[in-house]
């Protein structure tokens, strides 16, 4: 989301004997926005919401010591203020009264003017309070910044990723068969595939995009680790995909351990799109039945998994949304077999390309879905597909 950006600065009065320098009471301290001196910053982009963290530095215009202060505080309460004098520094109290996340719009930069109090004292002296205008301003965002909910990402962007050979044995070239997509996340849940008759290939220019892709000709599929849905009670997979008119039924993904126990989507059946759960077979299944179809067009998508509804976004935008029962989790599919462009049955198998996958097994607020969304169209060059109205629609977050 943003980086938070202001500058405070204290007025001191100073005396032979002080220990500390000393905010003169009825003056109390300056705040202000200082684009060109900032001192706060996030650690990572973030939404609205959870915890922010921050990093104070503290400077005196009076002193050439700095003190540096971290803390991480989901509402700024309690983050400390330094006082340095004569090579020693002084802690003291600096508190936010009132949360400010809570009056932000996800997917919307906000200006908050006086919205944010401070006080600000140390033992010599009165506590002084001033308002703080607040900007949150674009800043670089990537996947990581979700954190330890990212299950698995696969990123044909990072060559080193693609390998081609026993093992993945060497780095993938153009038109080489891919082995093994090494996951992006840090859990090493790898994308593999040793049989060489079902290896994908990479593309260094997929279909004329300008950019790197994975594509399925003909039986290609990855088989994904059991453990990428371990624990699910909602899942969210975004997928920048093309589909060239798979036949009907094919798969981008189906996790699960059988017909009976699976969850999947499918780009088209007929002119619908759908995304289901079972854990009782095809009489059983649950979800989407009636998103638009979706052919011979490169598209962000995100199947959705709430833990009581499915959804499928194309673009931005909900193409089918059906209630799902609160016991068909995806953590209770089995997750046995869980593939990437192939059916747990005798379905067609997908063709096309894929250029990211990024499955997430917690909630996906909205402001977050709205910033992957800019950061895959902005990475993939696909900001044309996104509505007008998008936040990110000319610009990456």
């Amino acid at each position: 989301m943003a980086h938070v950006l202001f500058f405070l600065i204290v007025s001191f009065s100073y005396t032979a004997s002080a220990q500390v320098l000393i905010p003169i009471a009825y003056w109390g301290p300056h705040v202000w926005i200082d684009p060109n001196d900032p001192i706060i910053s996030s650690k990572c982009p973030s939404t609205p919401a959870g915890t922010l963290s921050l990093v104070l530095n503290f400077k005196s215009n009076f002193q050439p010591l700095v003190c540096n202060v971290t803390a991480q505080d989901s509402n700024l309460t309690g983050v400390p203020l330094c006082l340095c004098s004569g090579g020693a520094c002084q802690v003291t109290g600096l508190k936010v009264v009132n949360s400010f996340w809570t009056s932000d719009t996800a997917g919307t930069d906000t200006t908050l003017s006086g919205a944010i109090t401070f006080n600000v004292g140390i033992t010599q002296s009165m506590s002084a309070t001033v308002a703080v205008p607040i900007r949150f301003l674009t800043g670089t965002w990537s996947p990581s910044c979700l954190g330890t909910s990212i299950s698995a990402w696969y990123d044909a962007s990072v060559g080193a990723s693609v390998r081609t050979g026993a093992g993945g044995a060497a780095q993938a070239s153009n038109n080489s068969p891919v082995s093994v997509w090494q996951d992006q996340s840090g859990n090493g849940r790898n994308a593999t595939q040793t049989t060489g008759a079902d290896q994908a290939l990479f593309r260094s220019n997929a279909n004329a995009s300008g950019y790197p892709g994975i594509q399925f000709v003909s039986n290609d599929f990855f088989n994904l680790p059991s453990t990428t849905l371990t624990g699910a009670s909602s899942n969210y997979t975004f997928i920048v995909s093309q589909n060239n008119s798979s036949g009907n039924w094919a798969r981008y993904f189906d996790f699960g351990s059988s017909t009976t126990s699976n969850y999947f989507s499918t780009p088209t059946n007929g002119t619908n799109s759908r995304s289901r759960i079972t854990i009782s077979g095809g009489g059983g299944e649950q979800g989407v039945s009636n998103g638009t179809s979706i052919n011979n067009t490169r598209t962000l998508l995100m199947f959705e998994h709430t833990g009581s509804a499915i959804s499928i976004y194309r673009d931005s935008t909900t193409t089918g949304t059906a209630n799902v029962a609160t016991t068909i989790l995806p953590s209770a599919i089995g997750n046995t077999s869980n593939y990437l462009a192939k059916s747990h049955y005798a379905d067609p198998y997908f063709l096309g390309w894929f250029q990211e996958v990024l499955i997430v097994n917690s909630t996906i607020t909205a402001g977050e879905r709205i910033v992957l969304e800019g950061y895959q169209a902005a990475k993939w060059g696909l900001q044309g597909v996104l509505p007008g109205a998008h936040k990110y629609k000319a610009s990456a977050p």
